[in-house]
């Protein structure tokens, strides 16, 4: 009678784990409808007007600071730090992705990763490397080595990325 007694104990608190869960998981994915949903946007507008705005607060477009290292930069760094490429890349993370990138430089190169919204297992990313000293890759893609080429190539390579 007692093994009778614990087996329908365990049964009966296997079930209410169960519920408590499937509970825990009806409240969590009805809060993510609930949510103000997330809409998509045109990143290459939303970057371009941050541009702009950026001009507008600065007559001068091509004034990026210069880097403060000049004795230990490498002439690729000196480029990435006269065309304002940090700068650049922290605009989009803070008009664009909302504080959500990372960016990572080495020599003659600067990188920004995220995660993507509707699947954080997916990681994109923006990478500016000096390919020499007339000439900026934005994810493989080449563009003149100034702060307009590189504003140029993020808009460009944000436009073929879906973003929301």
């Amino acid at each position: 009678m007692n093994q009778i007694l614990i087996g329908l104990l365990g049964l009966a608190l296997i079930l209410v784990l169960t519920t408590g869960l499937i509970i825990l998981w009806i409240k969590r994915r009805s809060k993510k409808e609930t949510e103000d949903p997330i809409e998509t946007i045109d990143v290459a507008e939303r970057l371009a007007e941050s541009f702009q705005a950026a001009r507008q607060g600065n007559n001068e477009p091509s004034a990026a600071p210069v880097a403060t290292y000049q004795t230990t930069a490498s002439p690729r760094s000196k480029i990435l730090a006269e065309v304002g490429a940090r700068q650049l890349l922290e605009q989009v993370n803070s008009h664009v992705l909302q504080g959500r990138g990372y960016i990572s430089s080495r020599r003659g190169e600067i990188r920004m990763e995220w995660s993507d919204l509707e699947d954080g297992s997916v990681q994109r990313g923006i990478m500016i490397r000096v390919e020499d000293s007339k000439t900026l890759m934005v994810n493989g893609m080449p563009f003149p080595a100034t702060r307009e080429g590189a504003q140029e190539g993020l808009v460009s390579c944000l436009e073929g990325m879906k973003l929301e």
